[in-house]
């Protein structure tokens, strides 16, 4: 279950994410749908994919493989993982953890 406060910077970083698909693979943003997946729906290929992930990860300030989004498969679940790693990260910020990976 999505909480209120999760669900709107979901609904916040869409119109953001769509944008970004746009200049990423020439989509029109209008044809990204909730339901929209990259491979069957939008037919983005590797390179426009590879693309897409540095956008993102420069615009929200994520990590984020071209393995995650294609696990997501639609365009709701990856503007959910977007988000979700955005609140990640803002609580490692806090706990001063920052956001790169462990060390051992």
């Amino acid at each position: 279950m999505v909480t209120s406060a999760m669900g709107n910077g979901v609904a916040t970083l869409k119109p953001r994410l769509r944008r970004l698909i746009q200049e990423s693979t020439g989509i029109p943003a209008e044809l990204v749908t909730d339901e929209a997946s990259f491979e069957d729906v939008l037919a983005v290929d590797s390179l426009s994919l590879a693309a897409l992930q540095v956008n993102i990860e420069s615009t929200f300030r994520i990590s984020i493989s071209v393995d995650e989004l294609n696990a997501a498969g639609r365009f709701d679940r990856i503007a959910q993982v977007v988000a979700d790693k955005r609140v990640a990260d803002k609580k490692a910020d806090q706990r001063g953890t920052g956001r790169g990976p462990a060390q051992g």
